[in-house]
């Protein structure tokens, strides 16, 4: 789960991936169309419903899958997206995890998420979420990627509810902290799979539109 420089493939491979995780038979989520404000956002690879897989009624702001539009007077989240192994299958020489696995030791370091929007305009404003208000969503990460190991999906994103915006285009990008480093397990070098302590900027700056309600 690191983003340092030395994992700039691994961080993108989340980002690439992010939001597309969560097993129906586990979750079933308030229909999105009985709000009529907000658009299911259905995942193109596979006709997922992110609604559903994420447990939201709200819309979904994730550009790279299709869903970069809402309309005017809907809440909205954008999920910020990592993986983890189940287990401590590999561990860095010198790191000597205190969670039980690697998901409890981010969890358990995770100190803050922001999500900054509309950066640089008149209009920006953030929102911020700190120790017990982190509700992170854990799915099967292989639920959606069966080629890919049998890891876990964190979101740290899609519980923060945005609240409408105006028509027009908008900017999301978020942050988050830590407060000791994090290794995920999935591979037994610290700087391709550990964070260590510090802010971070992710995800990364997400351009969408608000258009007008019908």
């Amino acid at each position: 789960m690191t983003v340092t420089s030395a994992s700039v493939t691994r961080l993108a491979r989340s980002i690439a991936a992010a939001c597309l995780a969560f097993s129906t038979t586990l979750l079933v989520a308030p229909s999105a169309s009985a709000n009529p404000r907000v658009e299911p956002c259905i995942w193109p690879d596979t006709g997922t419903n992110l609604q559903q897989y994420f447990d939201v009624s709200v819309s979904l702001v994730i550009p790279f899958g299709g869903c970069g539009q809402i309309k005017a007077g809907s809440p909205w989240a954008t999920p910020a997206v990592f993986y983890d192994a189940r287990t401590w299958e590999q561990i860095p020489p010198g790191y000597h995890p205190l969670g039980a696995t690697p998901v409890d030791e981010f969890l358990a370091h995770l100190t803050k998420v922001r999500m900054i929007v509309d950066e640089g305009t008149p209009h920006e404003f953030t929102v911020e979420r700190s120790g017990g208000q982190i509700h992170p969503v854990i799915a099967s990460w292989n639920e959606v990627y069966p080629d890919d190991p049998d890891w876990l999906l964190v979101d740290i994103g899609t519980h923060i509810t945005m609240p409408p915006l105006p028509v027009g285009q908008h900017t999301v990008r978020g942050q988050f902290e830590v407060d000791a480093p994090a290794c995920d397990g999935t591979i037994a070098v610290f700087e391709l799979s550990c964070i260590p302590v510090g802010v971070f900027d992710y995800p990364e700056m997400r351009t969408f539109t608000v258009v007008p309600r019908d």
